[in-house]
């Protein structure tokens, strides 16, 4: 048993002696009768009404202090709890960011062709500075293929994005496109 559940017993026990106690005194007094034993049942029965019946004033401060216990306990788990979840997330984050770092590496070395450089001269001019970027990408596009970019940062338009994001999602583009078939310019021919 923990120390608590100890210490409401013996309060009880106290409070239960106590009211037993004054109430005998203010009793009268009664001839003996003969003595007779009673059954366990009705023994355990006296026992426990007592403990029934204890004042609210008595019992008020151990409820006040149990309930206050189970309160920070609990408010204290609901803390841990907040505190895995942000961590978990931010692990997750953490892999998102390390996995969209290798793929910026690996579409910085796709978009090295002589046909990504004829499409971003076609598209943009070479700038990537402009709203639609370096490579012609409509809004509608980036916002559709933010899950590609969005671990690295937040950008409304492609030309806000850095150089290495621009490439990475014009190269996740042509991937996930099947080729050049979504740039209509003299470079693919279409």
């Amino acid at each position: 048993m923990y120390r608590r559940h100890l210490v409401s017993m013996a309060l009880c026990v106290i409070v239960t002696l106590t009211t037993a106690t004054v109430a005998a005194a203010q009793a009268p007094a009664v001839k003996e009768k003969p003595q007779t034993f009673a059954p366990p049942s009705t023994v355990l029965a006296a026992f426990v009404t007592p403990m029934i019946q204890v004042p609210d004033s008595a019992v008020a401060p151990v409820v006040a202090a149990t309930q206050s216990r189970s309160f920070l306990m609990h408010r204290a788990h609901v803390a841990e709890f907040i505190a895995f979840q942000s961590k978990l997330a931010e692990q997750k984050l953490a892999a998102a960011r390390t996995a969209a770092k290798a793929e910026l590496a690996a579409a910085h070395l796709g978009v090295q062709s002589s046909m990504f450089q004829c499409i971003r001269t076609a598209e943009s001019g070479d700038r990537y500075s402009i709203t639609s970027g370096a490579y012609g990408i409509l809004i509608s596009t980036w916002q559709a293929f933010s899950n590609v970019w969005s671990p690295l940062g937040s950008w409304s338009v492609p030309g806000d994005a850095p150089v290495e994001v621009q490439d990475m999602v014009a190269y996740h583009l042509y991937q996930v496109g099947g080729g050049y078939g979504g740039w209509h310019n003299h470079c693919t021919g279409t």
